[in-house]
Formats: structure tokens, sequence, C-alpha cells
């Protein structure tokens, strides 16, 4: 087994670190630090290693006593932590610095000791190996991240799904489902262009975030500027936000005001929504089925922060809030009037 190079997964750490807040001068430098295969190898193993499992091994396999530890003559550091490790991972705090520290022990351990690296948490589905052509697909209930081979980088939120293809002269997606959140490494060569049903955009280098709900299809930009064609084409800036509607463009808004979207970070956020939108966004994190009676589709405007991760305890907050019952039935959850 061929080990990697300890200052390339610190590097690898570091970028990570700065995934969702790079400027357009680092989203470039990455782009190219990225292209190196090595780095592209490295920066996936960082990503991998900071799920749960695989941290809480690597710290529980540091606190060994040195009679039971694997040995070895060149140790890598190993984070020291002051309690044994649990599967309640918000309670252990770590840096993206010492996850690279700790993949090397990992993969240290299994060069010596013949163990299989663990390969948990939340991975994005991936077509063969031509980096060309992708489909990516995130499941029910799980966001995931991936960088794309050009050195853009992709959160797609829980049950969605994207083809990417890329060429000499463009780079393409076909959001297929769901909502992803891009940050476009620059190439004015090659434009960035993303087929989303009713709705096209095209950008060069920039963040922004593409829902597709139903007939509609909504676009938040986040840094740079956005080209949106619908029935006509408008040029959004950051901070601005439009709602396509079975190809027709509604007006551009001032509504974005963070630095990516609050699903990033498990939330749901609405002002005013029609509640069949806020449903459809909550079925992306449940198995359950997630039924409305009546018209209160359109009729019920919803506004509230609520918890992604748990939708039927949010739910059940939303039903309060709005004087609506939730009710459970088999494999379904249904919303009606009271």
């Amino acid at each position: 087994m061929v080990l990697m190079d300890s200052k390339i997964l610190e590097q690898a750490a570091d970028w990570l670190d700065l995934e969702d807040e790079m400027t357009s001068a680092q989203q470039e430098a990455f782009a190219r630090w990225y292209a190196v295969p090595t780095h592209a190898e490295a920066y996936r193993a960082v990503r991998s290693c900071t799920g749960r499992d695989d941290l809480a091994k690597a710290l529980a396999l540091a606190q060994m006593p040195d009679s039971q530890a694997p040995s070895r003559s060149s140790k890598a550091r190993i984070l020291q932590t002051s309690q044994t490790p649990t599967n309640r991972w918000p309670e252990i705090k770590i840096s993206l610095a010492a996850a690279a520290c700790l993949l090397l022990t990992l993969l240290l351990i299994h060069a010596t000791s013949g163990r299989d690296v663990p390969n948990t948490g939340t991975h994005i589905a991936a077509s063969p190996e031509d980096m060309s052509t992708r489909t990516l697909a995130a499941p029910v209930g799980a966001p995931a991240s991936e960088v794309l081979a050009d050195g853009s980088l992709v959160h797609l939120n829980a049950d969605s799904a994207l083809d990417f293809s890329q060429s000499a002269n463009e780079r393409h997606v076909s959001l297929t489902r769901g909502q992803v959140f891009f940050r476009v490494a620059p190439d004015r060569a090659r434009p960035f262009t993303i087929d989303s049903g009713t709705a096209s955009i095209r950008v060069v280098g920039t963040a922004f975030d593409v829902e597709r709900l139903g007939d509609s299809v909504l676009v938040a930009v986040y840094e740079g500027i956005v080209q949106v064609r619908g029935d006509r084409m408008v040029e959004m800036r950051s901070g601005e936000r439009v709602q396509i509607h079975a190809g027709v463009l509604g007006p551009v808004t001032q509504s974005v005001k963070d630095v990516s979207p609050d699903w990033r970070s498990g939330w749901l956020e609405v002002r005013g929504e029609p509640l069949g939108q806020v449903l459809a966004r909550f079925q992306r994190y449940s198995e359950r089925l997630l039924l409305l009676e009546g018209d209160i589709g359109n009729d019920v405007r919803v506004s509230g922060r609520f918890r992604l991760n748990a939708p039927e305890a949010s739910l059940r907050l939303l039903a309060e809030a709005h004087g609506l019952t939730l009710s459970s039935s088999g494999e379904a959850l249904r919303l009606r009037s009271r």
C-alpha cells in the first residue's frame, strides 16, 4: 500500500476548511491544486475521514495503551482527547487538520496490521472512473458533497441528483431532482451551465443555489454573477433570488444575506412560502410519505425556522403554529386543517 504524504493531507484539510469561504482567487488556486491526481485523492480521503465513525475509531485507537496499540517506528501525530469518543459526534470538537493526521494514522495502522480502513459516512454515488462525465446522487435524509473534475464544489441536499459533463469548450450540469449549492471554479474559456428543467443558468465562476420543486425552479446567488434564462434572460448578482414557474421568470428579489443556503447547516427557514413547497423540502429528509389533505398546499403560507434532520418533530411544530393537524397512518404522515 502507498501511504499518502502528510503534507498533502494537511493541505487538503486546509482547503476543506475553506470550502464555503473561498474567494475567486482561492477558487482558482484550489482548482489548480486539485488537478494533481494525488491532491484530489487526498482531498477525497480527508472528506471521507471527517465521517463520524472514521474519526471516532481513530480517536479510540489514539487512546489505546501502548501495550495494545499497533506499533510503528515513525508514528503519525495523534490528537489526544480527554474522554473516550462515543457516537455523540456534536460533543467531539476537532479541526480538519487533526482529521488529516488521524487519517494518516488509520492508513499507517492499515499498512502495518492488515486491518481495513473504515469507509463509512455519507458518500455520493458516482458513475464509472471517467471524471469528465459523472452522475451524483444524495440519498434521502443525507446531504452529500463532491468536487467535480474541474475543481468546482457541489453540495447536494438530501434526495437530490445531477449529471455532470465537460468538454474543451464547456461544463454542463443537468439537475434532475432536488437542490444543489454550487461553488464554480472560474474558467472563462469554459462557461458552466445548469439545466434545471424549465430554466437554465450560466456562470463563469461563482457561488449559487439551484432548487427544483415540481414545476418551479428557485435560484439564489451568494457570490458573483449568474445568468438565468426562462421566458426571458436576467442577470443576477450576489444577494439576489428568483423563482421560475413553468418557464416564466418571476421578479428578482434581494433576499440572500448568508454565505451559503440555510439547508447546508441543517435548517429550513421560510417566510410566507406555500405549505406544499415546504412539505416537498421535508420529504427529502423523510423515509415516510408526507401528504396534504384538502387545498391547504397553496392556501396555507408558512413562516418559521425548522430542523431538517427531524422532519416529524418539525412538522408537529409547523402544524401547531399554523392551526393544522398532523396524523400518522402506516407509512405516511398527513397534514390537514382542523
